[in-house]
């Protein structure tokens, strides 16, 4: 980001909606979101004293409260009918990292992962402890509310939330697609052995 502070600051805000296919019909709403992602950062570096990193924040939650990127809000669900979430972030400058995988019952889980960032920009701890890079499931969960990170109250409050009608639509496809699989392999496998 270039120009000095009270000055009109020059910076380029780029986001993606994630890999895979995204069909044509969803692509308004895929431009909307992302727009929407970028005029979050945009403002955060503008406006605000905050830097990348929390413009990088900035846009990452407006993807996850967003329902059309399957990041947060709307995301695939787990085998069992759960939402698990990922996130990470990276400061350029200080090579500062954090990263949170397979968390339950969280609405942004750049959050946490940033939370791990900030501490790793902070350093090792007075006794020399080097604070954690990635953090997963629970556990995860548990070191964000211990770190002040605003989270539900309870797993079912937050996916009441994070569980879409379209994404239990596919999910229930999903799992009817496995059923009828199994069904197959198992009268498959029954034909072989009467053969």
């Amino acid at each position: 980001m270039e120009g000095k502070r009270g000055e009109n600051p020059r910076f380029f805000v780029a986001v993606h909606v994630g890999a895979g296919f995204h069909s044509p019909s969803n692509e308004k709403s895929f431009r909307r979101a992302m727009k929407k992602a970028c005029l979050s950062a945009a403002y955060v570096l503008r406006k605000s004293t905050g830097g990348c990193l929390d413009a990088v924040i900035a846009a990452t939650k407006v993807l996850e409260d967003d329902p059309i990127t399957n990041a947060g809000r709307g995301s695939n669900l787990t085998e069992l009918g759960h939402v698990e979430c990922d996130a990470s972030i990276m400061d350029g400058f200080s090579g500062a990292y954090g990263a949170v995988g397979a968390v339950p019952g969280v609405h942004n889980a750049i959050q946490i992962a940033a939370c791990l960032a900030r501490e790793q920009i902070m350093g090792s701890s007075l006794l020399g402890r080097i604070p954690p890079m990635f953090l997963v499931g629970e556990g995860a969960l548990k070191w964000g509310k211990s770190k002040g990170v605003l989270l539900p109250a309870t797993i079912p409050e937050a996916e009441r939330w994070l569980i879409t009608e379209r994404s239990k639509g596919q999910w229930l496809r999903v799992r009817w697609h496995i059923v009828l699989s199994s069904l197959f392999d198992l009268k498959l496998g029954m034909h072989t052995l009467l053969d």
